[in-house]
């Protein structure tokens, strides 16, 4: 009998006595990002970083760069987040990562000069309406970035900060239109690009947000989440060939985007080339086995064999 309690004794002391950093590593990823300007490289001190999970919105994190354009930021656990990057006199910019467990990732950023940067004033509007729109004070916010076009009719930036107040509050409309007169200003701005096929997908314009997402792409787009919305719209198109291409790139970009595989497996089984089906299917499900499509994939996969 007390040979039988040797093996669990011996095993609860060797767990005690590992390091808690070694556990805390081993379940939890992190993230060092280097935030430096465009053309010139010149790191950038004193840029606002927001990291939000996207399957859980509470697990949000705000952090700062340092003298060397630095962040680091560790306890973040396995999905995708939004990061955003913010500061004054320059493009805002967002884009989606993946974040795996026990993984370490470092990463690049470019921070594009605004030309027309906005005054201490309407700057200081701008903050106290970020402020109210994280309270849900969308109304406020709203109020404050229209003061600050009053006065600098020109700054693109302005016209962005009001659109996703609108989109917040849920005026499709309005945020539509205040994209639009980002784009004015500004036409290459990707974030108001995706923005504008983000919301036209919604409102199943699928090929006006096609439009949008491609004029994105081009210009070097490589957000994975507005990747996988421009190739779910061409799916809605019809357009399987061009959908094909762009879950190709996406999967380059992140070869642990499950859903991107669930979709390139319909794909091919429309095509009739059920290898290829089964083969992105199965990956799909080896990635993400509790995903809402993991038993409609099951199911295709029994059809096959």
């Amino acid at each position: 009998m007390n040979k039988n309690f040797n093996l669990p004794v011996i095993l609860l002391l060797f767990l005690l006595f590992v390091p808690l950093s070694s556990l805390y590593s081993s379940i939890f990823g992190s993230l060092k990002g280097y935030i430096k300007e465009k053309d010139t490289d010149k790191p950038l001190a004193k840029v606002k970083i927001t990291l939000v999970s996207l399957s859980n919105s509470s697990l949000r994190f705000q952090l700062e760069s340092d003298n060397k354009g630095s962040f680091y930021k560790t306890g973040l656990r396995n999905g995708m987040y939004r990061v955003s990057l913010d500061k004054e006199g320059y493009t805002p910019y967002q884009e989606t990562l993946r974040i795996k467990v026990a993984e370490n990732r470092e990463m690049d950023f470019r921070l594009e000069p605004i030309a027309v940067a906005t005054s201490d004033t309407s700057f200081g509007l701008v903050n106290a309406a970020k402020k109210a729109m994280y309270a849900g004070k969308y109304d406020e916010a709203i109020e404050k970035v229209s003061q600050a076009i009053e006065k600098e009719p020109k700054v693109f930036t302005l016209y962005y900060n009001r659109a996703l107040a609108y989109e917040k509050k849920g005026d499709k409309d309005k945020a539509l239109l205040d994209f639009q007169k980002t784009l004015e200003l500004k036409p290459d701005f990707l974030l108001a690009l995706s923005a504008m096929g983000n919301i036209l997908a919604k409102k199943n314009d699928f090929p006006g947000a096609v439009k949008y997402y491609k004029k994105a792409v081009d210009l070097g787009l490589t957000d994975t989440l507005a990747l996988y919305n421009y190739g779910a719209c061409l799916i809605n198109l019809g357009d399987n060939d061009q959908a094909k291409a762009v879950f190709e790139k996406l999967i380059e970009l992140d070869p642990n985007y499950a859903d991107a595989y669930y979709q390139m497996g319909i794909i091919y089984l429309g095509l009739s080339d059920n290898a290829k089906a089964k083969e992105f299917l199965k990956k799909f499900i080896e990635l993400d086995p509790e995903n809402t499509n993991a038993a409609v994939a099951k199911e295709i996969l029994n059809t096959l064999n």
